[in-house]
């Protein structure tokens, strides 16, 4: 077999006969194949520590530079010159590669609301009634724990002396 420089095979066979097959069926144009990955393809960024939010649903102009930055500095071995990371109300960010591919990372991958501050502001209060409760055990207090040992301890007495009587 042997191929000329615009890509015709010319077959030869044992019997001298020959087949030629033209370039169209046995050359392809690589990037219709096998096209290239985008940079998104081979970029899995990094997601970085949570970042805490007063509102994870409604970010803060500085919260969310902060995210950025928190992306960026967790990145910045990966991301190309050029990239660009945009954080939305929510904590998402998107992130623009230079040939206009894209990654997202989800807020709640992102943010975390900080405890004290509930989405409608209110402070979370603890009931006292339960201060004090061993819950496993259902006893109240160590000086409860301590009077119902002695008690026990007092009542093995009692019935060792009541034997010896």
């Amino acid at each position: 077999m042997t191929v000329d420089d615009k890509g015709n095979a010319t077959l030869t066979y044992p019997d001298g006969s020959k087949n030629t097959l033209p370039a169209e069926k046995t050359v392809t144009d690589k990037k219709a194949t096998n096209p290239d990955k985008t940079i998104a393809d081979k970029t899995d960024p990094t997601v970085p520590s949570k970042t805490e939010v007063k509102d994870k649903n409604n970010l803060t102009d500085d919260e969310k530079d902060k995210v950025k930055k928190a992306i960026e500095d967790a990145n910045k071995d990966k991301f190309p010159q050029g990239t660009k990371v945009e954080i939305g109300k929510d904590g998402t960010a998107t992130i623009t590669y230079p040939d206009g591919s894209v990654d997202i990372i989800k807020g709640k991958d992102l943010v975390n609301q900080k405890a004290n501050a509930g989405a409608s502001g209110s402070i979370n209060r603890v009931n006292s009634s339960n201060t004090g409760k061993n819950v496993k055990t259902g006893v109240g207090s160590s000086a409860t724990i301590l009077a119902t040992l002695a008690t026990a301890v007092g009542g093995l007495f009692a019935s060792k002396k009541r034997k010896n009587d």
